[in-house]
């Protein structure tokens, strides 16, 4: 049996290489990591969305790569999960999520980005979870939602059940809408707090 290992690195492409397989780069990681065609065909199906913002050039692509040795010394890949980040390492699901994340680090605000695997106090009823929540508001936690797919009915139906949700609960929400506007609403007022 085979010793395997965990490698969390940024991907950095992904290229056909000769034995019907794929050669990936990582970052920080000279040698390349190889998988079989079967397997890349798996990670399209899975991580298609992914993979092509990668391939487009528009935004990061962190993973988490089990691999193995094989006795040539070469990394074979075993399975892999794929995540779009922002140039800061914030998981994002859109490059207009990646706009906010940016503006939020620069402008220092104090927030968090909620990801699917996540429930608890950061979904609203067990409902609705926030593309980012800001904490450094008047309400001291902002919902914030970027609306950005078009045309698709299913989509406008559950962000019509996501207002609905933040009217109900009353609370404060920030809302990037990209069918009314391509560019990024002002951020609420950050509110300074004193420690108590």
């Amino acid at each position: 049996m085979r010793e395997t290992l965990f490698i969390i690195a940024p991907l950095r492409g992904v290229k056909e290489s000769q034995f019907d397989s794929y050669q990936i780069q990582l970052g920080h990681i000279a040698q390349p990591v190889y998988c079989k065609a079967p397997l890349m065909q798996r990670l399209q199906r899975r991580f298609g969305r992914v993979l092509n913002t990668l391939n487009a050039e528009h935004g990061h692509v962190i993973g988490i790569f089990h691999v193995e040795g094989t006795p040539r010394g070469h990394l074979q890949l075993l399975d892999a999960g794929l995540m779009r980040v922002s140039s800061r390492f914030i998981p994002v699901d859109s490059s207009y999520e990646e706009v906010v994340a940016d503006a939020l680090v620069t402008a220092n605000r104090d927030f968090s980005k909620p990801v699917k695997i996540e429930t608890g106090t950061d979904s609203l009823d067990g409902k609705v979870l926030a593309d980012f929540i800001l904490y450094d508001t008047a309400s001291r936690r902002c919902y914030m939602e970027v609306y950005g797919v078009e045309g698709r009915e299913e989509y406008d139906v559950r962000k019509r059940e996501k207002q609905h949700i933040y009217r109900q609960n009353g609370v404060e929400i920030w809302e990037w809408d990209l069918t009314r506007t391509r560019e990024m609403p002002a951020l609420p007022p950050r509110i300074e707090r004193t420690a108590a």
